[in-house]
């Protein structure tokens, strides 16, 4: 077991994430990482103990009738004593306390996993497809809860049922022992070329559930456009491609698996045949007793269990490395964000409101071999401003909105909130006093209530806030007018709303939040122009009250509203018009 995968098997993050995870909530605590080893080792050693105890009764109840003294019989009751104790209350308890500890691990394993996935900056995010991490969230999961919960337990079973097993063979006629020993080798050797083609073909399955996965997920994303550009055969053709390679392998892997039950079985009825045809040999030479030719006979098991379970366990952990260093690659992406001390600046120091913002020759690209989106762009907005931010499609106007909102972060220049440099700010701390409404808002499948509270903690608004923010958003009327108002549940994504109707609850989310910052990236592009100058009326009240407002937009008539206007060019470039 190389270095790696031991850190990653009992890897205990020395610290809580930056959602607020209370730092004593780890995957393994001490206490409950001991526990679940405690609980593992007895749940591996009860069995191999119960069975090693049964040879022994069965030797004494054999040697009792073979030498006619009946004083064996309470070494038998003895030892049948001991194997209900520890078949009955030791292995129950201990197995309960191990499936517990995994269970709660991997609650916790998914939790953290959900939580890094809500922190990761676009730029992260962009190297990671949904079905990939889909596929990590099911199927890595899975494998790593049965790391935990059966594979470490097979290992340890095959040590202590192996080990247990030479011991007492040993200790009992090494003749003997000798002879199963070779036995148990010669069957895994056999077993042993079968399934290395079995787990090719189980790694080949997960990575077509992977690719079948995201096409899914792409078609449920563009349902209208496969309709509309005539791409259903198409698109069917690539998912019914995949699902029948899979069905191929899965074919090839139950064929595989079928014969080396087979193989097992047969070498499994020598070994035992063997062993009894040694042990009668043994026994006419007067080298061991019958009692323990019984006793080989119930523990022979242990070597071939050893040997295959370890076998398995070693050739599967390249498995569960590729799956926790899967799992682990989201989880280690994002360090806890904090502001520099060298800098003078603390978390006290984070501003809740800002009076004024600049960018001093912004500059961004999407990668390293892509062309700049933006191009030296500076200027300086204050509070009361609303500005303008127009230019052709591809300009790059919602890019420097999102820069603004702290949604992504530039690639040259900087970005000052009342003079504190952004690169000095968590995300976390930008959203404090920016809001950023885009032009397709996301809504959730709850109540609109909800939807326009976001990340309010609702007993910090009433109801009158919400109906303020409402109106101020137009869209009281319309959610008044519904059978049941703002308890109406939404569809997913709002799919029972039009556009205007979505974007509408989503600025009423922007207004309730109340912060010094707001972004539109074309939020009016869905509503008709009555809508649009009530909304805009209500922008520049907002505006009087100290608010820095950006309005994106391709529509001139909104520019009359505005202090100023930045026009973009093709090449990301910034003229300012007064």
């Amino acid at each position: 077991m190389n270095r790696r995968l031991f850190s990653l098997l009992f890897k205990v993050p020395g610290e809580a994430i930056s959602t607020g995870t209370a730092p004593h909530d780890r995957f393994f605590g001490r206490r409950s990482l001991l526990r679940y080893f405690t609980a593992l080792l007895w749940d591996s050693a009860a069995f191999p103990l119960a069975q090693i105890f049964m040879s022994l009764a069965e030797k004494r109840l054999v040697n009792a009738v073979e030498f006619e003294n009946p004083s064996y019989m309470k070494e038998v009751v003895f030892y049948c004593v001991l194997v209900f104790l520890l078949t009955f209350f030791l292995n129950s308890i201990a197995e309960y306390q191990k499936e517990q500890q995994t269970a709660l691990f991997m609650a916790r394993l998914k939790r953290r996993f959900a939580e890094k996935l809500m922190l990761l900056t676009p730029e992260d995010r962009e190297g990671f497809k949904n079905g990939d991490l889909i596929a990590r969230m099911n199927q890595d999961m899975d494998s790593i809860g049965e790391l935990y919960s059966w594979s470490l337990h097979r290992f340890f079973l095959g040590v202590f049922y192996g080990g247990g097993s030479i011991l007492l063979m040993l200790l009992l006629c090494w003749q003997l022992a000798f002879i199963i020993l070779i036995l148990a080798v010669l069957e895994i050797l056999c077993l042993g070329r079968l399934s290395g083609r079995i787990r090719e073909l189980g790694e080949k399955i997960q990575a077509d559930r992977a690719k079948g996965t995201g096409l899914f997920l792409s078609l449920l994303n563009c349902l209208k456009s496969v309709r509309m550009l005539s791409l259903r055969s198409v698109m069917y053709q690539k998912y019914s491609g995949i699902h029948r390679e899979i069905a191929r392998s899965r074919a090839k892997q139950e064929d595989r698996i079928a014969l080396m039950n087979a193989v097992s079985e047969l070498t499994g009825s020598v070994n035992l045949l063997g062993a009894l045809a040694a042990g009668c040999v043994l026994y006419f030479y007067g080298i061991v007793d019958l009692g323990t030719v019984m006793a080989f006979l119930t523990v022979q098991d242990g070597i071939s269990y050893m040997f295959s379970n370890l076998k398995d366990f070693f050739s599967s952990l390249n498995r569960y490395a590729v799956s926790l260093e899967r799992i682990y690659d989201i989880l280690d992406l994002l360090a806890p964000e904090r502001i520099p001390q060298e800098e003078g600046c603390s978390r006290r120091s984070f501003p809740q409101t800002i009076s004024r913002i600049e960018c001093r020759h912004l500059n961004f690209r999407y990668g390293p071999d892509t062309e700049p989106v933006l191009r030296d762009v500076s200027f300086t907005a204050e509070s009361g401003d609303i500005v303008a931010i127009t230019g052709p499609s591809g300009a790059g106007k919602s890019t420097l909105g999102r820069l603004l909102a702290g949604l992504r972060s530039p690639t040259g220049g900087e970005i000052l909130y009342d003079g504190l440099a952004a690169s000095l700010l968590s995300r976390e701390a930008v959203s404090r006093f920016t809001a950023y409404v885009p032009q397709f808002p996301h809504l959730f499948h709850m109540s609109i209530r909800e939807n326009i509270l976001g990340g309010a903690a609702p007993m910090e608004q009433t109801t009158t806030d919400i109906l303020r923010a409402a109106r101020l958003a137009d869209a009281a009327s319309f959610i008044e007018s519904r059978e049941d108002g703002y308890s109406s549940i939404l569809l997913e994504n709002g799919r029972n709303l039009s556009g205007g109707q979505k974007q509408r609850i989503a600025l009423a989310r922007a207004f309730l939040s109340d912060k010094s910052v707001l972004i539109l990236d074309e939020s009016t592009s869905a509503l008709d122009e009555a809508s649009e100058d009530r909304i805009l009326d209500t922008l520049r009240r907002e505006a009087a009250k100290g608010k820095i407002i950006f309005l994106i937009s391709h529509k001139e008539r909104l520019n009359a509203s505005c202090s100023f206007v930045l026009r973009l060019d093709e090449n990301g470039r910034l003229s300012r018009l007064p």
